[in-house]
C-alpha cells in the first residue's frame, strides 16, 4: 500500500523539521540519564558515618627533633626565596608590559 518512496518522504520531512529533531535528541538524553541513574547506587558505595573519617593527628604537624625543626626552617626559607623571586618576575613582566603599551599609544 505504502511504497518505499513514501517512507523516505516521511523520514526526510521529519528530519527537516528542527523542532522534531530537537525533541528526539532530548528524549534520547533523558533516557540515558534516567537509565544511568538506576544502574548505579552511590549511597551503597560511600560510607556516611563519621566513624569512617579518621581523626587528624595534630602531633604530626609539630617537629619531634631538632633535625625536623631545621628542615622545616629551611623549607620555609626556600618558600620565602621562591615567593620573592616570583614577585620580582611579575613586577618585571608588568613593567615591560607597561612600556610596550606606552609605545603603542605614542
Amino acid at each position: 500500500m505504502f511504497g518505499s518512496t513514501s517512507t523516505l518522504d516521511l523520514m526526510s520531512h521529519v528530519v527537516s523539521n528542527n523542532l522534531c529533531v530537537f525533541f528526539v535528541f532530548n528524549l534520547i538524553i533523558v533516557m540515558v540519564l534516567v537509565g544511568s541513574k538506576h544502574g548505579s547506587n552511590v549511597d551503597d558505595q560511600i560510607p556516611l558515618s563519621s566513624a569512617a573519617i579518621p581523626e587528624p593527628d595534630h602531633d604530626q604537624d609539630l617537629p619531634h627533633t631538632t633535625e625536623e625543626a631545621t628542615a622545616n626552617h629551611e623549607d620555609e626559607a626556600q618558600d620565602d626565596e621562591l615567593r620573592t623571586r616570583v614577585e620580582e618576575f611579575i613586577a618585571k613582566v608588568n613593567a615591560q608590559w607597561r612600556v610596550e603599551n606606552l609605545q603603542m599609544c605614542i
